[in-house]
């Protein structure tokens, strides 16, 4: 349930990154080929899986200096769906997501730079949920896909970081929520 947050967090992560042999260009996000997916254990042996819709962004990437790039990326809270509608509208409510109070959530980058292996980058930055920010850092990989670009990447959270669900055991609702962000930009 917290992963669909920290996959909004991965989607901001793979937006900032870019490629060498895109430089010069504006970009756009391809909002339909994009896709931000999380998964967290239920009751143990059962696995809930899940996505966020509703993305924005706004900022500036700069592929040949990643370091003077500054970006936001937010998913709308109440635009979790994990195939339960039932469930969908439960993650929306205060316990969970909060999406009346909190109806974004979002990554903010402070940091982005070349990795020692090209295509990745290092990224660095903020996500917050429910109003709770925690720093964020991960590895984005980048493939030139022309005339644009995809970038990728996944890492681990804490859903009790975010006050996700507090209420609920580690058996009912795993600690940790794997996320998955691929990221889909096209030239302007």
């Amino acid at each position: 349930m917290k992963t669909a947050a920290h996959k909004l967090l991965f989607f901001l992560l793979i937006f900032v990154i870019g490629s060498p042999g895109l430089r010069g260009q504006n970009y756009v996000l391809d909002r339909e080929a994009s896709e931000i997916t999380f998964s967290v254990s239920n009751l143990k042996w059962n696995t809930v899986r899940g996505t966020f819709s509703d993305i924005e962004w706004q900022g500036r990437v700069d592929i040949a200096q990643p370091e003077q790039s500054d970006f936001e990326v937010s998913v709308a809270s109440a635009s979790v769906r994990t195939g339960i509608g039932k469930r969908d509208r439960h993650l929306a409510e205060p316990e969970f997501f909060d999406a009346e109070k909190h109806p974004r959530i979002t990554v903010r980058s402070s940091d982005l730079m070349h990795a020692a292996v090209e295509g990745v980058y290092l990224f660095s930055g903020t996500l917050e949920i429910k109003g709770i920010v925690r720093p964020l850092e991960c590895r984005v990989r980048v493939n030139d896909a022309a005339p644009g670009f995809t970038a990728a990447a996944d890492f681990t959270l804490f859903r009790e970081d975010f006050d996700l669900g507090a209420n609920h055991s580690t058996f009912i609702i795993g600690e940790e929520v794997a996320v998955e962000v691929k990221i889909v930009m096209q030239p302007e």
